[in-house]
């Protein structure tokens, strides 16, 4: 990487368990990823749940990409996308939710029919497209766009 490249800096919201651990290690061995990890908050931690515009800007700042695990609340996910778009910083920045089959070969490679490595290449071209594009909202299923041989 030269010096004028920045490295895309992902975010992957989710309980915090050892599979998102596990996506963070993959992302970061490529030279130009930095990946940081967001626990979700309890669907039950606060009346409101609004981080405010203050506190989201700083937990995203120089986030490129938020990336949201499949097995969160749809009550989390709006909650926190709520706060992305009411902050003029974070408002912009793509928002994938990751496939349950991605999940699935991080908890189980031998699970899953298709290779974690697959996956994980289908993820970054979502993750490419997804910065390379001017999409507004969740978009669904990253990790899955290939067919199974």
């Amino acid at each position: 990487m030269s010096p004028q490249e920045r490295l895309t800096t992902i975010a992957i919201l989710g309980p915090n368990a050892v599979p998102e651990y596990v996506l963070m290690h993959l992302l970061e061995e490529r030279e130009n990823y930095a990946v940081r990890l967001l626990k979700a908050p309890p669907a039950a931690a606060a009346p409101s749940g609004k981080l405010g515009v203050g506190s989201i800007e700083a937990l995203l700042r120089e986030v490129d990409v938020v990336l949201v695990w499949p097995s969160l609340g749809e009550g989390a996910i709006e909650e926190f996308l709520g706060d992305m778009e009411s902050a003029p910083a974070t408002a912009a920045i793509p928002v994938l939710a990751l496939s349950s089959s991605l999940a699935m070969a991080l908890q189980d490679e031998v699970a899953v029919e298709v290779p974690l490595e697959r996956h994980v290449e289908s993820l970054l071209r979502d993750i490419e497209a997804a910065l390379g594009s001017d999409q507004e909202g969740i978009s669904p299923g990253a990790g899955e766009d290939f067919l199974p041989t």
